[in-house]
């Protein structure tokens, strides 16, 4: 059974904020003023296309992508998009709001969102539904956040989408729990708290093991000689009791014969007999010592001269 306890390991955090950030089809290669960094440098005070801010892709493409790197896997719980507004009302005047219209949210464990999970897929706000500032849940493990969009030639949209497909991000922020938690059995994944530890072990990140785990692993190299001694004296003592037993067994199949008189049967011995201890007899007298019924079972019938 597992003591439940509450050990804070961290709170919940930004886990996208200052990582390597990639898009394609950038506005200006060169131009820090529309990187793909600035949608996870943490500032979202100015939302305009040019103002630094925000990552812009080029205009006249069929396919918008953006991605971030955490570095590490992270157990995902939520991830919020700050949209380029041009720092206008958000509305359907707002020219902005259809290109993001359609978008997709990917956790990968590669820059390949093919090989991750979508997340969200945008296929019902129009222009005047869909907000500046999205946010969705994603119970994911992964490394990658992956933001999709498309305008694909000879694809049928709704007529509030644009005819282009842009990124024009200015803060992706993602939330979740690093994976190093490896004890935790119950992970509170919003603020990223261990409610349990798994059976063995405590402490703030559940990352030290009891006293009576640390005990038995530290006897485990005793144990385990101990065991391999016993085991190879008990093969030794098996070993020894079967040939004990075999021997037995082939000794009532074939017993030593007492006290057998040999009949030779050479001419010149035609009337006598000698015994095992090669006294020559011409009579004998059998005893009753013999081992089975058969009054003559101790004599053994010889052929050719001894």
């Amino acid at each position: 059974m597992n003591l439940i306890i509450t050990c804070e390991i961290q709170l919940a955090e930004n886990v996208a904020l200052h990582k390597r950030a990639f898009q394609l089809n950038p506005y200006d290669g060169t131009n820090k003023t529309f990187d793909a960094s600035n949608a996870v440098d943490g500032l979202k005070s100015n939302l305009h296309w040019n103002g630094g801010q925000c990552a812009v892709s080029a205009l006249r493409k069929e396919i918008a992508a953006w991605w971030v790197n955490l570095g590490i896997l992270y157990i995902i719980h939520h991830i919020t998009v700050y949209f380029k507004t041009n720092n206008d009302i958000w509305d359907n005047r707002n020219n902005a709001t259809a290109s993001v219209l359609g978008f997709s949210l990917y956790v990968s464990n590669t820059s390949d969102r093919l090989q991750g999970k979508l997340c969200f897929k945008d296929d019902h706000f129009n222009r005047s539904t869909i907000p500046a500032v999205f946010s969705t849940m994603c119970y994911v493990l992964g490394q990658y956040v992956i933001y999709y969009n498309e305008r694909l030639k000879g694809v049928s949209y709704p007529s509030d989408y644009n005819s282009d497909a842009e990124n024009d991000l200015c803060e992706v922020e993602v939330y979740g729990c690093p994976l190093q938690i490896t004890h935790c059995d119950v992970l509170d994944k919003v603020n990223c708290v261990c409610l349990a530890c798994k059976l063995g072990y405590h402490g703030d990140q559940c990352e030290r093991a009891s006293s009576t785990d640390v005990e038995v692993k530290s006897q485990t190299p005793v144990l385990q000689s101990l065991i391999g001694g016993l085991s190879v004296s008990i093969l030794i003592i098996v070993v020894l009791i079967l040939y004990i037993v075999q021997t037995r067994i082939s000794m009532r199949r074939n017993p030593p014969l007492l006290n057998a008189i040999e009949l030779r049967n050479d001419a010149s011995s035609a009337n006598s007999c000698v015994t095992g201890n090669n006294y020559t007899v011409n009579s004998y007298t059998e005893f009753g010592w013999s081992r089975n019924t058969d009054p003559y079972y101790s004599i053994q019938e010889m052929t050719g001269v001894v």
